[in-house]
């Protein structure tokens, strides 16, 4: 029998200051989701997705952080400690040593941050192309009017972090997307949500 384990640091015990200096996780504005929806209906751009496996486990530690290490492993009759030379899930540093990281792979691959909201990314290419990608923690919608763009993006990023392409949009935080593009319309609903309120 084969137990797969998730190793996790218990950041309760990280003090301010100390063990880390900033908290921070990079989500995109509800408002920049329904503003970008509205455009990518009205000039009838494609809509997919994208997941980055692991996205904590991806960043390089700043910070000398040691950690105990879990219960079961042989000590030699002495508690085993190691230095975190990267990130983990649990650290109170985590989720903005992810963003510093996603952000400098986007910016290094041309793409801008916008001022308004810092979860979004815009790429203007040659004869009028465009990408949009917006950030959701480890989440990305990825908006685009050149498909062969986007797949050259989708698979320079996949060299870099391993990533999960889920293809086209139809769901982005508990919220449906109905499209009719011959019709340049977008629906959104959140039916799921209310049933999961009404039931509790």
């Amino acid at each position: 029998v084969i137990t797969l384990a998730r190793l996790v640091a218990d950041g309760n015990t990280q003090k301010l200051g100390i063990d880390f200096e900033r908290v921070f996780a990079t989500v995109v504005k509800t408002l920049t989701i329904r503003l970008v929806l509205a455009i990518a209906a009205k000039e009838d751009y494609n809509l997919t997705s994208i997941d980055i496996r692991q996205a904590y486990l991806q960043a390089e530690l700043r910070e000398d952080l040691y950690m105990r290490m879990p219960p079961g492993l042989p000590s030699n009759n002495g508690e085993l400690v190691c230095k975190l030379r990267r990130s983990l899930y649990g650290l109170k540093q985590a989720g903005r040593e992810w963003a510093l990281l996603f952000s400098q792979y986007l910016v290094g691959w041309g793409m801008e941050q916008s001022g308004i909201d810092s979860c979004l990314y815009t790429y203007h290419g040659k004869w009028g192309k465009k990408l949009l990608v917006l950030i959701y923690v480890d989440d990305a919608l990825i908006v685009d009017n050149c498909s062969a763009l986007r797949d050259r993006f989708v698979t320079d990023l996949s060299k870099r972090f391993p990533t999960e392409d889920k293809g086209a949009l139809y769901w982005i935080l508990n919220t449906r997307i109905t499209r009719d593009r011959s019709a340049l319309s977008l629906d959104i609903s959140q039916e799921l949500y209310v049933n999961d309120l009404l039931q509790k």
